[in-house]
This record gives structure tokens, sequence and C-alpha cells, in this order.
């Protein structure tokens, strides 16, 4: 969707490409040339040139930046963990730091800088460091996108060398500096300059002996860090290795921990199933620790150098929503299905039933007092996570959606669906009711022993139509999400018959009598609602341009209501009916129909406004 998409725009590109080809890309043909040149272009021209035919739809260029950035995250997170001493915090702190670094150093690229196409207001002054940062982001997208996420990778070597280089490991320059230095020797001077939406602070640290350093950033605390880094390097670069070798670790690689049956049969088969080398047994091993099993098996830690799951949980997050992305915004961009693009994060459940798929979960080891209660989705998620991240490692970090899409295909589409997640049951129940004019009262309880609460929604309904309330109360669920869903999913039920041509059984004919009601009374107060719940299937409406069929509809569910529908119906209903199927287009009935057919309240009105239609 993005082919062609480039042309007749400004001619910028070549510094772009030329930073390409050093990153290792090979001679891009035209079409990749065409989408760099899009993806390099910011919105405030687009905007500018909005008047220009066939313009690009900004949503794609939004699902590029996202997988951009994702990008990011995920290949910082490998580059953390590959420290030896890395674990959950390190590589948290890591992806943080990246974050903060990132829009200053893309807007210190010569080279994007020069091929950028912007728009005039931003030729008014400085422009704001994240313009780059989004832009750069798109670039990193595209590549992925293509497949050349070598060529991603070494675009961004800089900035991962100037993280590793501007902490020395310890993420706060700033407090080695003051750490090495007797206290209250050290002053830091700022001042600031530029407009107000692009501020840039300079920062002068200097000590008793007058020795100093200098640093400039977007923000004060930024610029006081790398005030400090100037001094370092300049005056004690000493400190900066002390730090590393203070923070490295020699431990040897984990081995598997041979003291469960259920825990090793699990492992060899996960190896033995992805084919990856001996060095992942220890590594899946470690992702099926949870924390409550290691804080209690201290020795048995130390007996296999092990330890629990927390940082393989960190990169394998991190790996695994990558895939997520990528799969949606490649499918998306591919198809042209722009309106069905949801780049929602994924939840627990996801990965907890991935887990499940792989028939890995036997393999946890878990504390006592853990053991005791099923896992929780949480846990079932991490370990999944882990899983993932500890094949990743095994597998030099060279991408692994071949090799899992291959042997476990069910687990692969779970996490990499290619497609827009749905949208869950809650988000469609409340769009709906939004749509209905409903008003929705939650009510959550909370019941069960504490260490497995179990949740419970009730719904009341309100319809500002009829004065009617009716409630739904849903199963229980092992979270006030899950629950929620429960309760949404009652009323998602009646929605779903209704929009059947033919609507089937339903649980609840109360409720069913209610929303009929509601959506009679809204409908006819307000005929011209008719286009919008044609589109989302409401109320027989999507059917109106077809005759039969809506009485059809009408009909059967006059059949499912138990009890007599009329006193509840407004009078203009079959003036309302009429107007929606002239609106549709109907053709007149010829003959009319005939005043035997079905007698319920609703096909009825239809039956009356079809022969409005034949009558004008």
């Amino acid at each position: 969707m993005l082919k062609g998409k480039g042309h007749g725009l400004p001619d910028l590109v070549a510094p772009a490409l030329g930073a390409l080809a050093g990153a290792g890309l090979s001679t891009p043909g035209d079409e990749l040339v065409d989408a760099v040149r899009l993806t390099l272009t910011h919105r405030s021209y687009l905007n500018d040139d909005r008047h220009r035919p066939d313009p690009p739809d900004p949503r794609y260029l939004e699902a590029l930046e996202t997988l951009g950035s994702i990008f990011q995250q995920h290949t910082a997170t490998i580059a953390a963990y590959r420290n030896p001493g890395a674990d959950q915090r390190r590589l948290h702190r890591e992806v943080t730091r990246l974050a903060a670094a990132f829009p200053g150093w893309a807007a210190r690229l010569d080279w994007l800088r020069e091929s950028a196409v912007l728009g005039q207001s931003l030729g008014r002054g400085p422009v704001p460091d994240r313009v780059f940062a989004a832009l750069f982001n798109r670039l990193l997208g595209l590549l992925c996108l293509v497949g050349e996420t070598r060529t991603a990778e070494n675009l961004m070597a800089g900035l991962l060398a100037e993280i590793r280089d501007d902490g020395g490991g310890t993420g706060n320059p700033k407090q080695l500096l003051q750490e090495s230095l007797p206290e209250g020797s050290t002053r830091f001077e700022y001042h600031q300059e530029g407009p107000g939406h692009a501020l840039v602070y300079h920062a002068v640290v200097t000590d008793a002996t007058g020795r100093s350093g200098t640093g400039t950033a977007s923000n004060k605390k930024a610029a006081s860090q790398a005030a400090a880094l100037d001094f370092i390097r300049t005056h004690s670069p000493g400190l900066l290795a002390a730090q590393r070798s203070a923070v490295g670790d020699s431990r040897p690689e984990p081995q598997p921990v041979d003291e469960s049956t259920a825990h090793m049969a699990v492992v060899l088969r996960l190896r033995r199933t992805l084919r990856l080398p001996d060095r992942c047994l220890g590594l899946f091993s470690q992702a099926l620790i949870h924390g409550s099993w290691a804080h209690e098996n201290q020795t048995l830690l130390r007996k296999y150098g092990q330890r629990d799951n927390q940082a393989l949980t960190a990169l394998g997050a991190r790996a695994v929503m990558y895939e997520y992305y990528l799969s949606i915004v490649r499918t998306v961009l591919l198809t042209g299905a722009v309106d069905s693009l949801s780049l929602a994060t994924p939840e627990g459940t996801m990965y907890a039933r991935a887990l499940e798929l792989i028939d890995a979960g036997p393999g946890l080891l878990l504390g006592a007092g853990q053991a005791q209660q099923q896992s929780s989705v949480t846990v079932a998620a991490a370990a999944f996570q882990a899983l993932y991240g500890a094949a990743l490692a095994a597998n030099d970090f060279a991408p692994l959606g071949e090799r899992w899409s291959r042997s476990y295909q069910a687990a692969w589409d779970t996490i990499a669906p290619g497609g827009a997640r749905q949208e869950d049951g809650r988000t469609r129940f409340d769009t709906l009711c939004t749509a209905l004019d409903l008003h929705a009262q939650y009510q959550v309880s909370r019941h069960g022993p504490e260490h497995e609460p179990r949740y419970r929604t009730v719904v009341d309904l309100h319809s500002l139509a009829t004065g009617e309330v009716v409630t739904l109360a849903g199963p229980d669920g092992r979270s006030q999400s899950v629950a929620n869903n429960h309760a949404a999913e009652l009323f998602l039920a009646l929605t779903d018959s209704l929009a059947l041509p033919v609507p089937h059984h339903v649980d609840d004919p109360a409720a069913l009598r209610f929303l009929v009601a509601h959506q009679a009374t809204a409908f006819a107060a307000e005929p011209a609602l008719w286009r919008k719940w044609a589109k989302r299937k409401l109320f027989g409406l999507h059917l109106a341009d077809a005759p039969d069929d809506l009485l059809a509809w009408a009909a059967a569910v006059d059949r499912l209501v138990d009890d007599d529908i009329s006193p509840c119906l407004p009078d203009d209903l079959t003036a309302a009916y009429a107007y929606a199927l002239r609106g549709a287009g109907a053709a007149r009935p010829e003959p009319a129909p005939p005043a035997d057919g079905p007698s319920g309240p609703l096909a009825s009105a239809v039956r009356a406004a079809l022969a409005r239609i034949a009558d004008r």
C-alpha cells in the first residue's frame, strides 16, 4: 500500500540511501527508494500538500513508526542481555536509556536531516528532536518490513555504542562522578536556550581543582549526566573501566536442573522440536524457573549455575512483541485493510495460551506456595516469554519466526496472528453501547481465597429511550478484566444473534426483549440512524435493501421474544422502517406484501412499511 505513494515528493533521499548502503543495504529497487522517500516525509509536509492526488494514508506511516520503535527496544534489550551481568533491571534500564538518548541522537544524523521532507510550519525555527526520531523509526519499520533487519541493526549501531559508552554500565555517570570525588567538591551550573517547544540545556560540572566537563541535552537531567560523563572521560577514564569490571560476571553457562522428571521432559522436548544446540538446555531450564522456586532452592541454583527466569522473560517479552507487531503491520500493508489496524499491546492471556499450546506448563518449577494453586496467567505468560527468550539466546539472537512457525504452528499463530488482534469483549461492548445510546454501570466483586481470588462483574444497562433497566451477570473470571469480558459477552451474544439473517435461540429472552424495545424506540425517534446502525448490523437495518430478508428477520425476532412486545413498540416504527427502506433503495414490492404474512409486532411493522412503499 506504500507503492507509488512517494512519487511527486521532493527528491532528497540520496543522503539516506548512502547511509543505508553503508549499513549493508544492497542496491534498492525503485519501489523501495520510493518507500524510503515517503517514510522520511513528515506529516507537516503532507498536510501542506494534502490536495495531491491519491495521498498516503497517515495510518500506514504511524504503523511503520510503531514497528520501528518496538524494533529499537528489541535490539537494545538483546544488546543489554549480551552483557554477562545482565539482569531484568539492567535490561529495563538500558531500554529506558535508549528512549531518553534516541531523539537527540537521531537529530544529530546529518543524512537524516538532509533527507527529511518537512512542512512550512517546521521551517520557522529549530526543528524538535522528536521529528527526526519519528522519521528514523519509520525507516527502521520499513527495513523490518522488507526483511532488512541486519541493515536496521547496523543503522542503530551508533546509538547503541553511544549508550554503552555513555554510562559505563552504570546508567548514572553523575552518581559515579560524585562518589569518586570528595563530598561537595563538584558544582553543576546550567543555562538554556531556544524556543519553548525546543529548549536546549547546557550543563557544566566543575570540581575543586577547576577541572570541568560540559554536556548538552533536551532536558536538564540529561545535560548534567552528559557533563558528568564528559568530565569522567576527560579526567578519570579509569572509572568507566572499573565500573564495567565491577558489573561483569564470569558465571558459567547454566546447566539444566535435573531434579524433576516433568521439568527435564519439557526441556528435552523443546530442544528436540526446535532443533537447537545443546546449550539451549540450561536456558530452557532457566526459563521454567519461577522466582518462588528460586527463592526456596538457593543451594540447587548454585549447583546448576542457575537463576530465575526474570532476565529471559524481559528478553523474550520484547522479542515476541516485535514479532506480533511485525505480523500485523505486514498483513495490513499488504492487504490494505487499514481500517482493521489495531496496535493494542498484547495481553498476557495470549502468551499464557501459547504456553498451553506447546505443552510446557508441566515443566514449570514453582515454589511450595505457588505450586499449591494453579499457575496464574501472569506466571504462564512470563514462562512462555522466557522460553522464547531462551530459544533466541541459544540461536545466537537470529530470528526464530520460521523455526517456531514450523514446529509450533498453533502457538506461533497466537503470538504472530498475521492481522490486527480482535477487540476484546469489553471494548466491543462499550462501542456498541455508545452507538445504541445505552448507559452501562459496572459492579465488580471479589471473592475466594487471597492466593487465588475470583472476580464477578454485574452490568446494569439503562435505556435512555424506554427508561428500562436490564442486569447482566457474567461468570467468574481470574482477573477483573476477564470478568468484565465475561459480562460483556452476554450482551454481545444478543447483538451477534440479531445480526444474523435469521436470529437463532438466545439464552436470555428478557434481555433480548429489553434490547429490541430499546432499539425500536430509539430508531423510531431518529430514523436517520439507520445508516450507522446498518453498518453495525443493528435492528435488522443491514437488510433494508432486501425487503424479503428484512421481513424474515423480523419474524424470527418475534418468535424469539417470549411474551408480546407490542406495548413496547412505538406507533411510528412503521414510518421509521419505511424511511430506511426508501433510503436503502429497496424495490417496491410487486404486488404489495400480503396481509396474511407473519403476524408478530415487528414483522407487522415491516409489512406495513413495505405497503407504504408500494402505495407511493
